[in-house]
């Protein structure tokens, strides 16, 4: 039975391995050169932008092309992991059980003496061992990669679910809903339609609605300074918020509060009242946030640390393999009860 299982898939498996192997090689040696390019960028005598001899003005514009093109191709290279995997387990869970009945071989296994159970099982066990067979070297490439170019701090979303665990935990999610609704439509292309729609679907409310709510979150309140050159006042920062946290949110807040992040109406509300209170470089640094106390504000910086980064994962991850083995025991009701 499980060389039956094998069989029907080793094709698309050996496909999607062949393409694996092309991206792990491309994204080495991309990491290589990005990582080396911003070395040479960020090291003498460029010093990544921040002051230079004139002599070097010639040499640090072009490696500071060079850099910026390298770098360019990040929105590409993120999804080396991600991409592959959601799609393989697409495809598996949409013909796992609507292939079958679709082709009408489900009734021949059936009818031996194989029960559905043992059949669904030994289907779903090759399937999910040879999505983390090639998930594995691809999310440990697109880690390395994330890390090697600098491209995003790895706990923003734009490098958070590209990296990690989470693209096999993301497949194994896919596969588990392209399953599902295979055995509830018993079609496989609207099986993989489906399936797709509630992957993104997902997807986008987790990153965006419940990733921030399985943390701690960080909170500062930012805090300006005047700064006056050659007759121009601006107002400069003067709280730091480290570059591989996840600003998730930006704005006032009353003082001493205790809900979840402001939504817009609230935050809107709060930008009308203040809407009069001077800026820092007409008034000084004192008068704006004296404005702000008199309606109980604070400008604050709320973030996703960078040490949570693991803690993030496994959580996140818990419940896309929580709802994936719903899917599944939902997907073997439906087999047990089908009349084909």
């Amino acid at each position: 039975m499980t060389w039956m299982a094998w069989r029907l898939q080793r094709s698309v498996y050996f496909f999607f391995v062949a393409v694996s192997a092309v991206l792990v090689a491309l994204t080495v040696s991309n990491g290589f050169n990005v990582g080396a390019l911003r070395l040479q960028w960020r090291g003498a005598p460029c010093h990544g932008g921040d002051g230079f001899a004139v002599k070097y003005q010639s040499y640090c514009q072009t490696l500071s092309s060079e850099y910026s093109r390298a770098l360019s191709s990040g929105p590409f290279f993120h999804w080396v992991a991600l991409l592959p995997v959601v799609l393989l387990g697409l495809f598996l869970g949409a013909n796992l059980v609507a292939g079958e009945l679709d082709r009408h071989s489900a009734r021949v296994a059936w009818t031996q003496s194989i029960t559905r159970r043992r059949w669904f099982a030994t289907k779903v066990a090759v399937s999910v061992a040879s999505l983390v067979a090639l998930a594995l070297p691809l999310a440990v490439t697109a880690s390395w990669w994330i890390g090697a170019t600098n491209y995003t701090a790895r706990v923003e979303p734009n490098g958070f679910i590209y990296a990690g665990w989470m693209p096999i935990v993301v497949g194994l999610f896919s596969f588990a809903v392209a399953t599902f609704a295979g055995a509830l439509l018993r079609r496989p292309g609207w099986a993989l339609a489906v399936a797709l729609a509630l992957t993104l679907s997902a997807g986008w409310a987790l990153q965006s609605q419940v990733a921030t709510s399985l943390v701690s979150l960080h909170r500062v309140t930012m805090r300006t300074k005047t700064v006056t050159k050659e007759g121009i006042t601006v107002a400069a920062p003067v709280t730091i918020i480290p570059d591989s946290a996840w600003v998730v949110f930006n704005g006032l807040e009353p003082r001493n509060w205790a809900g979840a992040v402001p939504n817009w109406p609230e935050e809107l509300k709060w930008i009308r009242e203040t809407n009069h209170c001077p800026t820092p470089s007409k008034a000084g640094t004192g008068a704006y946030p004296r404005c702000l106390a008199s309606y109980h504000l604070s400008e604050v910086s709320l973030y996703v640390a960078n040490s949570e980064y693991w803690a993030l994962q496994l959580r996140e991850g818990a419940l896309y393999l929580f709802a994936a083995a719903l899917l599944l025991a939902a997907a073997l009701a439906l087999v047990r009860r089908s009349r084909v």
